[in-house]
């Protein structure tokens, strides 16, 4: 069903947005290039950073939105999409100029969510590298453009969505 769409911001959140690609890896061949462990979660080490670019390229991945408040987000713009309540869910972040930031723009717009994003262009967007063998995931993370994110963007634009809420 389509939900009307308001004018009226109902939730704002705030905080760092992911991308997740996720690759299965069962014989474990990117695990052992990268040095990584099956179950764990870590920040990606420089040298652990070609493997974004490595699954990214893959074929076989798989894109999921991350981060916990853009997760939060997407649950708030599907139950209002669900309910049939009439809903504006704004979400602010930081994101690279990148194509992975353009995809998670597209797919931050497929949920529902509006997205308002400062771009950096010296930073890549942030990444949730997430490999699959057999029942464990093992993750490593590049917050990338994330922690670069301007409060002063948040400030200006959200002054701004309230002022002017039909932009």
């Amino acid at each position: 069903t389509m939900v009307e769409q308001t004018d009226k911001i109902d939730i704002v959140y705030c905080g760092n947005p992911l991308i997740d690609i996720t690759q299965e890896d069962s014989d474990k061949k990117l695990l052992e290039k990268y040095g990584l462990k099956v179950g764990m979660a870590s920040l990606a080490t420089p040298e652990q950073m070609p493997l974004i670019a490595e699954i990214w390229a893959s074929e076989s991945k798989k894109l999921t939105l991350g981060g916990a408040a853009l997760n939060s987000a997407r649950g708030s713009a599907y139950w209002f999409k669900q309910s049939g309540t009439p809903g504006k869910v704004v979400y602010f972040g930081g994101l690279g100029s990148d194509e992975i930031g353009g995809k998670m723009k597209e797919l931050v717009a497929e949920s529902g969510v509006t997205g308002m994003f400062s771009e950096s262009s010296d930073t890549q967007t942030g990444v949730c590298a997430c490999l699959i063998a057999g029942t464990e995931r093992t993750l490593c993370v590049d917050l990338g453009a994330a922690k670069k994110y301007p409060t002063a963007h948040v400030e200006a634009n959200l002054v701004s969505l309230i002022l002017h809420p039909s932009n």
